[in-house]
């Protein structure tokens, strides 16, 4: 039986709680006459079983087994008649795009889609409008001899540096079993692509567009490389100043909204800049960022980027109004034990005290006996998070002092908690 409402909004998404997000939304902007309805990845399985009865929640094990996304459709098909999909993230993009193809509705098309998934689509638009990116190895700079290692190996359509690999030599290339076939296929962890190896420095560039103009950016310099957290090794971020982002960012970024036409929401944008001011295009998603991004820019802006790209795909909003930051803001992660071959779990944890960090805003750490290790999943999913905001020479000064002192003791067994 189909549902009567004016409107029916399909949101796809790989976060279980996107729910609280719309319920914000219909607060704000009085939606007492849409109905949502949730498509949700449950990748980890984390699921409970309030969320599993819930009558407007369809849950799917993974966005890359089409088969299951497609008998999930037909199984909302037969009880609401869809008149919108948004994507909450980057992996529901090409969903929500199949969504919309697949019952006709406005939004998110598949070309649309490719342009923030395909990492090879991504560099030929910059390309083409004379933005500077990193030059793709083809087979025949391979057949060639003609490669400039290092050079890295990185999968077309995973983020959060998943799968991404330094090649330093001719014998690593070697070893590889590429695949040369140059249709995408989204979400395959098998289809990679090659690309010369950029050694500056990589900036996060946080976007918001509204009528199809830059309305907000902020720019973070990372402390460590993204590709390396993967390895065990911290990660931070620090704001640019306004003036670096006025001079240098806000035209290169006013630059890839133009090229890639991009539709109103929330962009996360990586770049490289070198001592000369030199900016390079890493890649772009059409999602708000990962790790603490979200919470800081709330605390320093107050902005709420979750909010924003679901309520902007929808027309909800026209204008933004965020406020000025202190000075400084940034971050900082630890990462689990994400090379360890076995179960590692928390003994104890060594930070220093928060009242002695004036800029210190929030922080999370493991506690004793939660586990250490494990396949990486997401950049929130780590040993400790702190957000600082405040005068910017304080909080480089607090976060140089985290750096300096965080421990983290570790052990095979899992102590007893009391």
């Amino acid at each position: 039986m189909t549902i009567p409402h004016r409107d029916t909004v399909l949101i796809i998404s790989s976060e279980l709680d996107i729910d609280t997000t719309v319920d914000a939304i219909k607060t704000q902007c009085a939606l007492d006459n849409t109905q949502f309805i949730y498509l949700l990845e449950d990748l980890l399985e984390k699921a409970d079983a309030t969320l599993k009865a819930r009558d407007d929640v369809y849950l799917v094990r993974d966005f890359a087994v089409h088969q299951e996304v497609e008998a999930t459709f037909e199984r909302i098909a037969a009880h609401h008649t869809v008149t919108r999909a948004v994507p909450s993230d980057e992996f529901a993009l090409y969903i929500a795009a199949w969504a919309n193809d697949r019952w006709q509705l406005p939004g998110i098309d598949y070309d649309t889609a490719l342009r923030f998934r395909d990492k090879k689509r991504m560099k030929a638009i910059a390309q083409q409008a004379g933005i500077a990116t990193a030059r793709e190895i083809t087979p025949d700079d391979i057949s060639s001899g003609c490669i400039p290692f290092p050079i890295i190996m990185k999968p077309r359509s995973l983020a959060g540096s998943v799968g991404a690999r330094v090649l330093h030599d001719v014998s690593a290339l070697d070893a590889l079993a590429l695949d040369r076939q140059d249709d995408y296929r989204d979400m395959d962890e098998k289809q990679f692509f090659l690309e010369t190896y950029n050694p500056n420095t990589i900036y996060h560039l946080d976007a918001i567009v509204i009528d199809k103009a830059l309305s907000f950016l902020s720019v973070g310099e990372y402390q460590g490389k993204p590709i390396d957290f993967l390895r065990e090794e911290a990660l931070g971020s620090l704001n640019e100043t306004d003036d670096d982002i006025s001079r240098v960012w806000r035209p290169f970024v006013e630059a890839i909204v133009e090229a890639f036409e991009a539709p109103d929401g929330v962009y996360h944008i990586e770049a490289f800049k070198n001592d000369d001011d030199h900016v390079e295009l890493l890649e772009i998603a059409y999602r708000p960022g990962g790790g603490p991004i979200v919470e800081l820019l709330q605390e320093a802006h107050g902005v709420d980027l979750r909010r924003l790209h679901v309520a902007l795909q929808m027309g909800l909003m026209r204008s933004l109004a965020p406020h000025a930051s202190k000075g400084g803001y940034g971050w900082i992660m630890f990462p689990k034990r994400h090379m360890s071959r076995r179960d590692l779990y928390v003994s104890h944890i060594d930070i220093p005290p928060a009242d002695e960090l004036p800029s210190l805003v929030s922080h999370s750490v493991l506690s004793p006996g939660e586990l250490a290790s494990g396949e990486f999943f997401c950049h929130s999913d780590c040993l400790a998070t702190f957000v600082f905001h405040g005068d910017r020479q304080q909080v480089m000064l607090d976060q140089q002092r985290v750096y300096r002192t965080f421990k983290a003791a570790l052990t095979s067994k899992r102590p007893a908690v009391h």
